[in-house]
C-alpha cells in the first residue's frame, strides 16, 4: 500500500490524477500546439467507440456460439414453452444441433414428444437465437441432471 507522503511517478505514458502534473502537461501541450491544444491532440486520439459495440465484439470472440445460444434459450425459456412448460421442463445442453430437455413429468414428456410440438419448439428456439441453432429436441427423465439447476429450482419455490 502506498503512503500519502510518497510521490507518484507521473508521465505521459501513465494516467495521472495529480492536478499540478496535469496543469504542467497542459501548459507544455499549449506551448507546442498553441491555444487550441485540445483540438490538435484530439485529432491524434482514436475515435470513441460505443461500449455496447465493444462488449458485443468481445462476447463474440470470447464466448462460444453454443454458450451464447444456450444463454438466450434459458433467458427466453418461458416464451418458448409457456408458463406450464417452464415448471415441467428445463433445457440441459446441446448435443450437436439437438437440444436435450429434462422433463420432470411423464405426461409432459408425452406432450413434448409429438412431431408438431418438437417442430414448434425448434422453430421458437431458432427464432430466439436468430439462426438455425437447433434442428431437433431430445428428452430425458427429470432428476438425471440434478445439480445447480435443481438448486435454483428449489430456491424459486421458497
Amino acid at each position: 500500500m502506498r503512503r500519502k507522503t510518497e510521490k507518484t511517478a507521473c508521465g505521459p505514458e501513465r494516467l495521472c490524477f495529480d492536478g499540478s502534473a496535469r496543469n504542467r502537461y497542459g501548459k507544455l501541450l499549449e506551448e507546442w500546439y498553441g491555444e487550441d491544444a485540445s483540438a490538435a491532440i484530439a485529432g491524434h486520439l482514436p475515435k470513441p467507440v460505443s461500449l455496447a459495440d465493444t462488449l458485443a465484439e468481445l462476447t463474440e470472440k470470447l464466448i462460444p456460439e453454443w454458450m451464447r445460444g444456450m444463454t438466450l434459450i434459458r433467458e427466453h425459456w418461458a416464451e418458448i414453452v409457456g408458463p406450464a412448460g417452464v415448471k415441467r421442463a428445463d433445457p440441459v445442453r446441446l448435443e450437436g444441433k439437438e437440444l436435450l430437455l429434462e422433463v420432470h413429468h411423464p405426461m409432459y414428456r408425452m406432450a413434448f414428444d409429438t412431431p408438431r410440438m418438437k417442430a414448434e419448439l425448434v422453430r421458437k428456439i431458432n427464432e430466439v437465437t436468430g439462426c438455425e441453432f437447433c434442428t431437433g429436441v431430445k428428452f430425458s427423465a427429470g432428476g438425471m441432471f440434478a445439480g445447480e439447476r435443481k438448486g435454483e429450482r428449489k430456491k424459486e419455490k421458497k
